[in-house]
């Protein structure tokens, strides 16, 4: 008798524990986000664990290498193996959309008045809304207060003190350095003199035919490129962000042109740094870099949509 209630006892405890363990393994699953994110990312931490606390839904963060990132998710994401939340670039949206890979942002999540309104245009695809904007950024001027005391003003402000830094040093400083050839870095300087890219209409909707690089401006802007390397001797033929990044970190670059997600690396190094508006032209016009948005897509192949749009809102 004594080994019956033994034996009960046994089977109804083992009852009991394989009952936890499958309740535990069809339980809901955290909801999955793939960053790329580098100085943000401790921000977006913060947020994930407020949201936990707040509805009780369990978050889990995944940092992944920003180059590898929107391949990781064409490849993931019709697999059925990709996040809940893509946090990335806005300029991926048109590619991912089409691919079919992407929701567009549930009704309600977005509140406009929350946002600056240029984040929300840069967002749209086909009339719809297809990223939660989290940050905007821009390209900026990395100075080293150390190689060059003060910031410069205007371009040619700019140019009178980079060179006096490139002849103080003897040529072991560079005094302004940037991706020369990469239209990201080098198109602000090109447009800021009257050009511009792409025209639009009465309404404010692009013309794609409407393209405004013959002008005097966008000659002017191309003569200053120019003059930086062959009059100036400033940029070196075969610039790359890459060696400017380099260049800066080991104190060899006064002056070099970057974004947000060169300053983790930049606190790192513990290099002085300043960050920088661009100059005005010698006429007196804003150098206008590009503006860049990063934020929240919803996987169109997650199966937790609701829930992933509760943490965009």
């Amino acid at each position: 008798m004594r080994r019956l209630c033994f034996f009960s006892i046994f089977v109804l405890l083992a009852s009991l524990l394989l009952a936890g363990c499958m309740q535990k393994e069809t339980g809901p699953k955290p909801l999955l986000i793939w960053s790329g994110m580098d100085a943000e990312f401790p921000t977006l931490k913060r947020q994930c664990q407020a949201f936990e606390k707040e509805t009780g839904l369990k978050v889990e963060l995944l940092k992944v290498p920003y180059r590898d990132l929107k391949n990781k998710f064409l490849v993931a994401a019709p697999a059925g193996l990709g996040p809940d939340i893509l946090v990335g670039a806005q300029d991926w949206i048109g590619m991912l959309a089409v691919a079919g890979l992407l929701s567009p942002i549930p009704e309600g999540v977005i509140n406009k008045g929350d946002y600056v309104p240029v984040s929300l245009d840069s967002v749209q695809f086909d009339q719809k809304t297809y990223m939660a904007p989290l940050c905007m950024e821009c390209l900026a001027m990395f100075r080293n207060p150390d190689l060059m005391a003060e910031r410069p003003k205007t371009l040619s402000d700019l140019v009178e003190k980079a060179q006096k830094v490139q002849k103080d040093s003897q040529g072991k400083i560079n005094g302004f350095y940037f991706e020369i050839k990469e239209p990201y870095f080098s198109l602000p300087f090109l447009i800021a003199d009257g050009a511009y890219l792409i025209g639009k209409d009465a309404n404010g909707n692009y013309v794609p035919t409407d393209v405004g690089m013959n002008t005097p401006g966008a000659a002017k802007g191309a003569e200053f490129l120019r003059d930086l390397g062959q009059k100036y001797n400033l940029i070196k033929q075969g610039s790359t962000e890459n060696i400017s990044r380099t260049l800066f970190l080991e104190n060899k670059a006064a002056v070099i042109l970057n974004g947000p997600w060169f300053l983790e690396q930049v606190r790192a190094a513990g290099v002085h740094y300043s960050i920088d508006p661009f100059p005005t032209t010698d006429s007196g016009n804003l150098i206008r870099p590009f503006l860049g948005v990063q934020g929240f897509m919803l996987n169109k192949y997650s199966k937790r949509q609701q829930d992933a749009a509760k943490l965009m809102a």
